[in-house]
């Protein structure tokens, strides 16, 4: 038996923060229930349909809803699409991100929920025979960076099971390595298990030699916060909470007064 010893100070704070939390994801579903359930509110909206995928106008979402899907959400929409599977009403963009500057697409595409895009891409190999892949526009028009190490996403519904993966990434403006770095933002994701690239997309990568795989999901946001930093997910939060619950509920609590 481990013991955690941990001050009343400590306890308490950790205990209100599951309170809250717990009383946000109920008053979600009592959300969910008054309004028939999101199934309904997304069959009543007035969607289109391009390039064989149906979408809708965030303009024609009701009060208080928008596009904004978890981490694991995400995953779903883009295993989906590997295994081309049919996809739920979205309005993510098919595009080659890699080839593109932000503000372009930006400018391209509308945004969704807090100013974010959802773009599925292709990702070329950095070099023919390499395992890196691409992330460089143009003859130095700028580039992507990464910036800390590459997180594990769970489904907590397949018993913490290894889903995919996100990547976090800036963009800089300019040749490497000397860009300079701006405030748009982007997480990368990719699935866990990731079939080998087919050669039926000319339309997106000309050259197929230097295809790395199909497509990864980026959602982009153009950071206007003055601390520069990244927005804590709903995903972070719900994994801090549990993480919570598991040290309070699975180890023997010793106060100390």
């Amino acid at each position: 038996m481990i013991t955690l010893k941990v001050t009343p100070k400590k306890l308490k704070r950790k205990l209100k923060l599951i309170k809250i939390f717990k009383i946000i994801l109920s008053n979600s579903k009592k959300m969910m229930n008054a309004s028939g359930g999101k199934t309904d509110v997304v069959q009543n909206i007035n969607g289109s349909h391009e390039d064989g995928v149906l979408r809708f106008d965030p303009d024609n979402l009701p009060l208080g809803y928008r596009f904004s899907p978890t981490d694991t959400e995400l995953l779903v929409y883009l295993t989906r699409k590997i295994h081309h599977q049919p996809l739920p009403p979205n309005n993510i963009a098919q595009v080659n991100l890699y080839a593109h500057h932000p503000e372009q697409l930006a400018g391209r595409y509308k945004a969704q929920g807090e100013k974010e895009w959802y773009y599925f891409t292709p990702r070329e190999r950095k070099y023919t025979n390499g395992q890196r892949p691409k992330r460089s526009i143009g003859d130095g028009d700028g580039y992507w960076k990464a910036t800390g190490v590459e997180k594990e996403i769970k489904s907590w519904e397949e018993g913490g099971k290894i889903t995919g993966y996100k990547r976090a990434l800036v963009f800089y403006q300019g040749s490497h390595p000397d860009g300079v770095k701006t405030n748009w933002i982007m997480h990368e994701f990719r699935v866990a298990a990731l079939p080998p690239p087919t050669t039926d997309h000319h339309e997106i990568l000309n050259d197929n030699n230097k295809r790395f795989d199909d497509y990864v999901l980026c959602r982009v946001d153009k950071n206007n916060r003055s601390d520069g930093g990244f927005k804590r997910s709903r995903d972070d939060m719900l994994t801090l909470i549990r993480k919570l619950t598991h040290n309070i509920s699975d180890h023997r609590i010793q106060t100390h007064l």
